[in-house]
This record gives structure tokens, C-alpha cells and sequence, in this order.
């Protein structure tokens, strides 16, 4: 089940749906949530704190999938 190319593309697009639901939610959230500059300012400090928070537990823990290792 692993190795057949069609079940691992519908979990690959089923992946991407899921990823588009939770930005389009997170943006409706924000368009009400930030209204003036100081809230502006909060939440962009947060977004790039989890970025680069994700960034180096990536790079840490070695958590990249296979295709993404230089070989």
C-alpha cells in the first residue's frame, strides 16, 4: 500500500487540502484579529518566532523526509 503512486498522491493532495482549510481559517482569525498596529506587530513577531522555531527543530532533529536529504 505504501509503494503504489496513486494512494500516496491522494494522501499528497489530501495533505494539501488540508493545509489550504487551515490558512484560509487562520486568515478569516486574523482579519478579525488584528486592528490595530500593536496587534499587527504581535502577530508578526509570533509567525516568525514559529518559523524559525520550526526551521531549527527541523535542521536538529533531522526530521526532513527522505526526498528532502542530500543523498
Amino acid at each position: 500500500m505504501h509503494d503504489n503512486p496513486k494512494i500516496e498522491a491522494a494522501f499528497m493532495s489530501i495533505r494539501a487540502t488540508v493545509v489550504a482549510l487551515i490558512v484560509y481559517a487562520a486568515c478569516k482569525i486574523g482579519k478579525t484579529a488584528i486592528v490595530d498596529k500593536p496587534a499587527a506587530l504581535l502577530v508578526g513577531i509570533t509567525l516568525a518566532l514559529l518559523y524559525s522555531a520550526e526551521i531549527l527543530y527541523i535542521r536538529r532533529c533531522s526530521l526532513q523526509p527522505a526526498r528532502w536529504r542530500a543523498s
